[in-house]
């Protein structure tokens, strides 16, 4: 009987112990501040005043720093620099900061500042309210946060500042990169650039004609359709432009000279109507690339842009570049007659249409297969430029083709040649004008097909 009372007693004490442990469990942790000592708690506090935002902040730092001013009618500037220019979300940001939300107590000033940052800080901060003025210095960034440590000139308490690597910036930072505006924000599209600068011999034209709904492109006497592909490419970039950086705020123009664009390497121009119905114009002038970016002006803005090469498939672009490599496309259906000569060919095809229907007449009147014509045809229009030359055919140089176009609508004949060139290769003139190389055997399948056409074989196609 004794040995069980004993057995109980140790029992007894056994489940009191694990009820303390379970109680002991229960209890809430005291959470511990990576900064402050376990012992410290958060004080209740007000740096900033609570119904009141600043009209002034004026910040110091490495960069020289800036100031920013809450106008009267609620409009925040920065010294110095044009309105018009600033993001207005940044500076909206800077006034929030002005919030105690944004403050959090993590140490006493009577403890090592040194370890803070505020030895030397990063940045001295001033609130100007009119009838009272706060400061606060902005030391060392906290690890892990996107905060800095904060002290209160003469104020008891270190905080963390979440935010406060906006008072690192410089003035110019609150300068918007963009350069020019978003598709979404035009309602027509330019008429004309104006592609110039010291890169090119000479500057050129891209426009439209709105009959035709073709691209030309234009330099001094030349007129040529473009490569479509191309200049969408290049169009596509003007829009929506936006500078890497805000490399200088500039005061004076001859400061341009320092960024290469006193004399602008490249330029372009254009005009469009925005959505409000007004029309716009942008100038761009940029210098040459260095180190894979280029600096960039954008009409009279005092403002230096500093953007990635890759950016501007525009800068080096020449008028041989959006020159269309299919000279000749000329729609069938305006075709009065198409005359082939060869070296010992010669001959000339009548076209006319009859209920919608095309008919075909060859030598003596004789009617041509019109399909197999049109497989002909695309032959004769679909001679590509595959090199652009500079080089005018020599005086001595054999014409291996020559196809000669009327119209319907009554323009000027087209004309076009082949020349004997370089190994395998054929110097391609327009209407006189000689701007490409292409291969010399599309001369001699095009004469190949007109036997083909005559015998009632297939027509091979050019490539």
């Amino acid at each position: 009987m004794k040995h069980k009372a004993t057995l109980l007693g140790i029992l007894t004490l056994f489940l009191a112990s694990c009820v303390s442990i379970l109680v002991l469990l229960q209890q809430p942790q005291q959470s511990v501040s990576p900064v402050a000592s376990s012992d410290t708690k958060a004080p209740a506090f007000s740096v900033f005043p609570s119904e009141k935002l600043p009209h002034r902040i004026c910040t110091k730092n490495e960069t020289g720093g800036f100031v920013i001013i809450a106008e009267a009618e609620g409009q925040l500037t920065v010294e110095g620099i044009d309105p018009s220019l600033t993001t207005s979300s940044l500076l909206s940001s800077c006034l929030q900061l002005a919030d105690n939300s944004t403050l959090e107590p993590v140490a006493a000033a009577s403890d090592d500042l040194q370890q803070f940052g505020f030895e030397a800080p990063q940045a001295s901060v001033r609130f100007e309210y009119g009838d009272m003025s706060l400061q606060l210095e902005v030391g060392g960034a906290v690890p892990g946060q996107n905060a800095y440590y904060a002290w209160v000139t003469g104020s008891a308490d270190i905080y963390l500042w979440s935010g406060a690597d906006i008072f690192l910036l410089s003035a110019k930072d609150f300068v918007s990169t963009q350069l020019t505006p978003p598709p979404s924000s035009i309602a027509e599209g330019p008429d004309a650039i104006i592609f110039g600068g010291s890169v090119r011999e000479s500057s050129f034209v891209l426009t439209r004609d709105e009959a035709e709904n073709i691209l030309y492109v234009s330099s001094q006497d030349k007129k040529r359709r473009t490569d479509r592909q191309a200049v969408e490419d290049i169009t596509a970039s003007l829009f929506s432009l936006q500078a890497e950086t805000v490399e200088a705020y500039i005061s004076d123009k001859d400061d341009l000279a320092a960024y290469g664009l006193e004399t602008p390497y490249s330029t372009v121009c254009f005009s469009y109507i925005d959505t409000v119905g007004e029309t716009q114009s942008i100038e761009l002038r940029a210098s040459a690339p260095s180190d894979g970016n280029v600096y960039l002006v954008c009409n009279d803005r005092p403002v230096v842009y500093c953007t990635p090469l890759e950016a501007l498939p525009w800068l080096d672009t020449q008028f041989e570049d959006v020159v269309s490599r299919l000279p000749m496309l000329f729609s069938i259906e305006n075709i009065r007659s198409v005359g082939i000569k060869g070296p010992d060919t010669l001959i000339v095809f009548a076209l006319s249409e009859n209920s919608g229907e095309l008919l075909v007449t060859g030598e003596g009147g004789l009617p041509v297969d019109p399909e197999r014509f049109r497989s002909l045809y695309q032959c004769l229009i679909g001679v590509p430029g595959e090199e652009y030359t500079r080089d005018g055919v020599p005086e001595d140089a054999q014409e291996l083709i020559r196809v000669t176009f009327t119209f319907r609508d009554g323009r000027e004949p087209a004309v076009m040649q082949l020349f004997e060139g370089p190994a395998l290769q054929a110097y391609l003139s327009v209407d006189g004008e000689t701007e490409f190389l292409t291969k010399s055997r599309y001369a001699e399948i095009i004469l190949k097909n007109l036997q083909r056409l005559e015998t009632g074989e297939d027509i091979s196609p050019l490539y």
